[in-house]
């Protein structure tokens, strides 16, 4: 390797900033999707004080993750954390409403838990609704993240910044865009191939 090259990027190395590893970001929102969700789960809580518990474990870790990146926030860390955990029982009772448009809008849709488990509609709107709080918080990066593991998955990339009302139903969805500037009302039903928000 010529040396030259070597030292440009240890120059990079040095000079780049550090973020938590996406990976951290994205198992923290699964555990949190599987909690919220049982019908994914193996576990289940056998009190309720162990579900707060959880909960509680939830917000540490991702205390843990934001301390890495606090030169980055908007405010301290432990603050942000509780300020998205305090959200997560807003964004449980969207996606409630999301559950109940794919299970009422789609004739294949058997139940609420053929679609937890089975319909990528659900799960990037599960990412997307955890990622627009972190979004809304002013959190650098971790927002995207989420939004583009999901992508991954699921072939639907929503941006974090995007406004998506309630009662929202992805079928199918592989090549869906909603871009940043999209704004999404209330019981909208979207196919697959479409992009909102593109110039």
């Amino acid at each position: 390797m010529k040396k030259e090259f070597i030292e440009r990027l240890y120059t990079k190395h040095l000079q780049t900033e550090s973020f938590p590893p996406t990976s951290s970001v994205y198992k923290l929102v699964t555990k949190i999707m599987l909690t919220l969700f049982p019908e994914q789960a193996r576990k289940h809580f056998k009190s309720a004080q162990d579900l707060n518990a959880a909960f509680e474990m939830f917000e540490t870790e991702l205390c843990n993750i934001l301390i890495t990146m606090q030169q980055h926030l908007p405010g301290k860390a432990n603050e942000l954390a509780a300020a998205f955990m305090n959200k997560l029982p807003d964004v449980y009772d969207e996606l409630n409403t999301d559950l109940e448009a794919i299970v009422k809008g789609d004739p294949a849709a058997k139940s609420e838990y053929e679609v937890i488990r089975a319909y990528p509609g659900f799960y990037s709107m599960a990412f997307y609704r955890m990622a627009h709080v972190l979004h809304n918080l002013n959190i650098p990066l971790l927002p995207r993240a989420l939004t583009e593991y999901a992508h991954s998955k699921t072939g639907i990339d929503i941006h974090p910044g995007a406004r998506v009302g309630t009662y929202m139903f992805i079928d199918h969805g592989t090549g869906i865009t909603i871009g940043e500037t999209a704004v999404i009302g209330k019981h909208v039903k979207l196919y697959q191939g479409v992009t909102l928000g593109a110039l």
